[in-house]
């Protein structure tokens, strides 16, 4: 089974197309040194709720220790962290 990930969701509407289009997990930038598609915690937090069972939220960090990244993945609520 292939499984797509869609990166750089900034809202409900591109998470909602990214899923309509066969997207299994949906990437969430959080803060970095640089990139586009950053965005802040608390609008990371909004969206994810909106994702439906057995579509997997993936935050992207660039966090350094094991607390930092624990921390912020509940705030955020994902179900998976990607280390930058």
């Amino acid at each position: 089974m292939i499984r797509a990930k869609v990166c750089c969701i900034s809202s409900e509407g591109e998470a909602a197309v990214a899923i309509r289009h066969g997207a299994s997990l949906l990437g969430f930038v959080s803060q970095m040194p640089s990139g586009p598609g950053i965005l802040d915690e608390a609008t990371i937090a909004r969206i994810v709720p909106t994702i439906p069972p057995g579509v997997l939220s993936v935050l992207l960090t660039s966090r350094r220790t094991a607390a930092e990244i624990a921390d912020q993945q509940r705030r955020c609520s994902v179900n998976a962290i990607q280390i930058c």
